[in-house]
Parts: C-alpha cells; structure tokens; sequence
C-alpha cells in the first residue's frame, strides 16, 4: 500500500514548491523539481531554472545535443521567452525513480504565438535527474514536437 507523501522543495530562500501524491517521497519531488523548472521558464526566472539543473546538464531537442553552457548562454532564454508567450498544457505520464536516477516522461499541447508565428503543437518531454547532494537536479532534457493536426 502506498502512502499519502506531501513533500516540500526548497529553492533559495523562500520559494516552496508542494508536491501532493498517492507515491514515494522521491517520486514526487521529482514531478516538483520538473513541475518548479518549467514554472521559472514561464515567469522568465533564470536564477531559479539554472538552480535546478545540474551544472553538467545536457539539452536534446530539434535533432540538436546542447552542453550546459551553450544551453545556459542562449537557448535558455529563448525557451523562457516561449514558456512565457505560448500557452500550454502538460500532463505527466510516468514519474521513477531508482536509487539517486529518475525520470519524468510527459506529454504537452501548446497554442499561441512566438515570434509572429503560429503554434499549435503536441510535444514529448524526458527529463531525467539525478539526486546531487540530497537534492534532485535535472541531468537531462529530451524535447521533441510536431504540429497538431
């Protein structure tokens, strides 16, 4: 039988993020942690989404394998300029955790406009973490997308 898990993550000093679910601790503070990072793209909080990525984090999308530094340099901003304009939905299909991995997979519909171009799309997202120190931090990030029709 599964326990009621209401689990809290700190980043800084006062922003708090809950985690309410029917699973393991880790499990639900990694849905946080992925939950939290895409929360700061779309305030265009930078410190906050660099805080939860690990500093050799490594970003895939588009056919394109990013370092942390080139991510962090000017992919980063864009995808916080997009999280910001293009409305969307996300929904979390599976959420493991192993020992200090996990991973979360989910799928994303997204409509708006970014850069005077129409989006309506449906994405899939891996992001995989690894427990640092105690604490979750994003290792890896897949992207994919295609128009919805």
């Amino acid at each position: 039988m599964k326990e009621f898990i209401l689990a809290f993550l700190f980043i800084g000093n006062s922003s708090v993020v809950y985690a309410q679910d029917m699973v393991s601790k880790d499990v639900a503070l990694i849905k946080a942690v992925v939950q939290y990072y895409h929360k700061a793209l779309e305030a265009k909080d930078k410190e906050t989404a660099l805080k939860l990525l690990s500093d050799d984090v490594l970003i895939q999308e588009s056919g394109h394998l990013e370092t942390a530094e080139e991510y962090k340099s000017h992919h980063l901003m864009s995808d916080m300029e997009f999280s910001a304009a293009v409305s969307g939905k996300r929904e979390v299909i599976e959420a493991v955790t192993e020992g200090n991995i996990g991973w979360v997979v989910s799928s994303s519909s997204m409509v708006g406009e970014f850069r005077g171009r129409e989006i309506n799309s449906i994405g899939a997202e891996l992001i995989v973490l690894l427990k640092e120190n105690g604490s979750w931090k994003i290792r890896a990030i897949h992207w994919s997308s295609r128009k919805n029709e």
